[in-house]
């Protein structure tokens, strides 16, 4: 009987080891997560404000209008390869 209450106690400092190991990995998955996503949520932003609006007809931030370049250098013709 003694041999059984101690392999059920073993069992149990096991159980609560894993127990223990267990929530400390989830802990550290959430904190890092939601580092990584404000650190997501912060590039996002920061190439929307820069790179997306700014390139937007009648959303610049001065006000004005962006000029597109030409497709072409002007009075050229463009050349494409024969199939």
């Amino acid at each position: 009987m003694d041999g059984r209450a101690q392999g059920a106690l073993e069992y149990l400092l096991i159980l609560a080891a894993v127990l223990i190991t267990v929530a400390g990995v989830v802990a550290v998955l959430y904190s890092s997560s939601s580092s990584l996503s404000r650190t997501v949520r912060g590039q996002v932003d920061n190439v929307l404000e820069n790179e997306v609006l700014p390139g937007l007809a009648g959303l610049s931030p001065s006000g004005e209008t962006p000029e597109a370049p030409a497709p072409f250098p002007v009075g050229e013709v463009p050349r494409f390869p024969a199939h």
